[in-house]
């Protein structure tokens, strides 16, 4: 599978990144005490396995610290694999998933599950750059 890097990040806030996690993946607007604290947890990452990381906990704990609670959880787990995989790259790049791309992770989550195929999205290079990108803007 090809992966291109699209300039999403370029002249992206924090704030509106972290927005487009809510939006692509929970299909929701972000409430003011969730989206503080993944910004401060995204803010005090430090290197692309940091960046990875605040955001599998985004996917991990989506009733966590939001408004939605139960209803986030059951939202995604209802999702089939191709649709979840298409929520992330909408939520986590920003566009959608070209065809070959969203059938390999789909295929990755059927075979290894859902958290790991999470893991392995975001630790591949495009999210790292995105990440890197968007806090550079502040």
């Amino acid at each position: 599978v090809n992966f291109t890097y699209t300039p999403f990040a370029v002249n992206q806030t924090v704030d509106v990144f972290l927005e487009n996690w809510y939006t692509g993946l929970l299909g929701r607007s972000s409430e003011p005490v969730g989206k503080a604290f993944w910004k401060a947890a995204f803010m005090n990452a430090a290197t692309a396995s940091d960046f990875a990381s605040v955001a599998i906990g985004f996917c991990n704990s989506a009733t966590g610290y939001s408004d939605g609670g139960d209803a986030d959880a059951a939202m995604l787990a209802g999702m089939s694999n191709a649709r979840f995989v298409q929520a992330l790259y909408n939520a986590f790049l920003g566009r959608n998933g070209d065809t070959q791309g969203v059938q390999f992770w789909a295929d990755n989550a059927s075979n290894a599950g859902r958290n790991v195929m999470v893991a392995n999205f975001l630790t591949h290079g495009e999210f790292a750059l995105t990440s890197a990108l968007v806090r550079g803007n502040g």
